[in-house]
């Protein structure tokens, strides 16, 4: 029986660290994407600057929540996973 259990254990571990490191990646990728939100919440919302400023706030403190819990999640490696992504297509773009 104690077999059977080690077995199971040791065929999920892998699979769990992926998933972690998948997660992990993809929450710090859609962190990024709140920078466009703040256009959006400045320039189209039609509400008075003191709650577009908090929206702003909300928007950063969230961002960096899963930019940290990413982090995580995916450890070392899958922050430099997405740094060097986001590198490689800055780098397309100079002549």
């Amino acid at each position: 029986m104690d077999m059977e259990t080690s077995e199971l254990t040791s065929e999920r571990a892998p699979t769990a660290r992926r998933t972690r490191f998948i997660v992990g990646v993809a929450l710090i990728a859609v962190s990024f994407t709140v920078y466009f939100a703040y256009f959006v919440i400045l320039l189209f919302l039609p509400f008075s600057r003191e709650t577009k400023a908090a929206a702003v706030l909300a928007a950063s403190v969230i961002s960096w929540a899963g930019f940290a819990l990413g982090i995580f999640l995916a450890g070392h490696e899958g922050y430099h996973l997405v740094k060097r992504v986001c590198l490689r297509r800055t780098e397309h773009k100079k002549p």
